[in-house]
C-alpha cells in the first residue's frame, strides 16, 4: 500500500514540476546575476559621458541606422517584451538634452538594442564650474518576442547558469525549449 503512495505523491511530484517549468518557460529575461554586473565607460570627454551597467557580457550585432527603436514605459500596466536578452542600463551626460538623445540611440544601436525602456528625459544639472550638463538613464533590451506581458509573469533566466553564452545560444533556447512548453 505505501509503495501505491509513493509512487502517486511520485507522479503528483513530477507533474507539478513539469507544469511549473512549462509555466516558467513561457516569458523569458535573459540576464546575468545581479551580483556580476559589470559597469563600463564608453566614453569620457569633458562632462559628457557615456556609462553602461552591462547586466548581459555577450556582443550582440549592431541595430541599422534604418531600423526604428522601440520607446517603452513599462509603467503604469507594468508589461514588458515576452522575450528580451536585458543588455544593461545606460546613463548618458552631454551638454545639451538633444545630444543625449542622440547620444542613447547611437550607442543603442552600438550595443543591438532595439528597445529603450524606462527612459527618463534628460534633466538639467549643474557641474562644479556651474557649467550646465544633461544627464538621462534607460535601460537596453534586445528584444525576442515583442509581444507584452505582466512583468509578474517574467521569468529571469540567468545566462552563464544556463550556460546561454551567445545571443544565437539565447535564440536556440528560445526557439527548442519554449517551443515544446506550448507556446
Amino acid at each position: 500500500m505505501k509503495s501505491g503512495i509513493r509512487i502517486t505523491w511520485l507522479v503528483v511530484v513530477v507533474i507539478g514540476l513539469a507544469f511549473s517549468f512549462a509555466v516558467n518557460v513561457k516569458a523569458q529575461n535573459f540576464k546575468e546575476a545581479e551580483d556580476l554586473w559589470k559597469t563600463e565607460t564608453i566614453r569620457a570627454k569633458n562632462n559628457d559621458t557615456v556609462m553602461i551597467e552591462r547586466h548581459s557580457f555577450f556582443s550582440l550585432p549592431a541595430v541599422s541606422d534604418t531600423t526604428a527603436l522601440i520607446y517603452h514605459e513599462p509603467m503604469p500596466d507594468s508589461v514588458m517584451p515576452k522575450t528580451a536578452i536585458e543588455i544593461g542600463q545606460i546613463t548618458i551626460q552631454e551638454g545639451s538634452a538633444n545630444e543625449v538623445i542622440a547620444q542613447l540611440e547611437k550607442q543603442a544601436r552600438k550595443q543591438g538594442a532595439d528597445w529603450i525602456v524606462s527612459f527618463n528625459e534628460p534633466r538639467m544639472k549643474f557641474g562644479k564650474n556651474h557649467e550646465p550638463y544633461y544627464r538621462s538613464q534607460a535601460m537596453l533590451y534586445k528584444v525576442i518576442n515583442s509581444e507584452l506581458v505582466l512583468q509578474e509573469n517574467i521569468t529571469e533566466i540567468n545566462c552563464d547558469e544556463s550556460h546561454l553564452k551567445t545571443c544565437a545560444a539565447i535564440q536556440d533556447y528560445v526557439k527548442h525549449v519554449v517551443a515544446k512548453s506550448g507556446e
